[in-house]
């Protein structure tokens, strides 16, 4: 039998990967006695957390963390972090919630309290719809959104999603047959997600979150739909991808992003692009995500009175 002191570097071990955690069934396989169990709780090694489930004190710093691991372990196999707990871990942009949110499969009924969890049970909680995130198993990013959609509106959910699709945390085309199965479409809240990633699947070309959100105001002001990453050429030359276009009025409409058109350089070649297009009679309107964000409704206008002009 090993010594206690290598006993004790192996719980350690184990239960570092687990954020603190242990549980019987492994202190059993690394050798630990219940009167060895015994002995390491009256010496402070490890504390009982519940039923089966043991934790290393000082071992782990995120409270919130703790909390949580603490509530998929204790509610047994099977349990994955789900909902607003879910989309925390997978920074989704939604609100933080601090309550702890897990499903467990239905067969598997949680008879104990726990304070301050909220347990769901799932009939249907394949292994496509579970993720592993640093030391938790979260429902997927799908999964999340389906769950959680009852609770947000539709800009939220767009919003959301947007998100995760830039990250390829979700597969439009794989998150649209997800969505048309029958069983999903009288779910609370996956109109609006179908609404949402139809948009990705008509523009798939599109290279940011603040595109598809501008793609989506224009669209809600009653605009026609314009074309997305609309190619232009001069002299069957490529001389620039407009982000927008309505390509028989030659109005085209750009996404400046911090990123790629904040710095001198970025912004002189803007320029130069731009009087080129306007030589060929185009006109090229811009918008900034912080514009988009406060207050778009006077670009809307101008754009609006731009389209009516070309169109008379």
């Amino acid at each position: 039998m090993p010594l206690s002191a290598d006993m004790d570097k192996k719980i350690l071990a184990v239960a570092k990967r687990q954020n603190g955690f242990i549980r019987w069934s492994q202190l059993v396989a690394i050798g630990v006695t219940s009167h060895g169990l015994q002995s390491r709780m009256r010496r402070g090694l490890l504390r009982r957390v519940s039923h089966g489930l043991y934790q290393i004190p000082m071992v782990g710093q995120d409270s919130w963390v703790n909390r949580a691991q603490t509530a998929c372990m204790a509610a047994g196999q099977g349990a994955v972090l789900s909902h607003d707990s879910a989309a925390r871990v997978l920074e989704l942009e939604l609100p933080k919630r601090d309550r702890i949110e897990v499903t467990v499969p239905y067969e598997r009924k949680v008879h104990r309290r726990m304070n301050g969890v909220v347990v769901h049970y799932a009939r249907h909680l394949p292994g496509t719809h579970r993720v592993h995130v640093s030391e938790l198993v979260v429902t997927s990013a799908m999964r999340t959104l389906l769950d959680v959609a009852p609770r947000y509106g539709a800009a939220q959910l767009h919003n959301a999603l947007d998100a995760a699709v830039m990250r390829k945390l979700i597969h439009p085309r794989k998150f649209a047959a997800l969505l048309s199965d029958p069983h999903m479409k009288s779910r609370p809240g996956s109109r609006a997600l179908r609404e949402g990633i139809g948009g990705w699947l008509e523009h798939p070309r599109l290279e940011s979150v603040w595109e598809m959100r501008l793609y989506r105001v224009l669209v809600s002001a009653g605009l026609r739909p314009p074309v997305s990453q609309f190619d232009i050429f001069e002299r069957g030359k490529r001389i620039a991808c407009a982000d927008f276009a309505w390509p028989e009025l030659k109005v085209a409409v750009e996404m400046d992003g911090v990123r790629h058109h904040s710095t001198p350089r970025a912004l002189a070649h803007d320029q130069r692009r731009d009087h080129r297009l306007g030589a060929l009679g185009w006109i090229v309107l811009r918008i900034t995500p912080e514009v988009l964000r406060s207050d778009p409704g006077p670009f809307l206008e101008s754009l609006r009175l731009v389209l009516l002009s070309r169109a008379a």
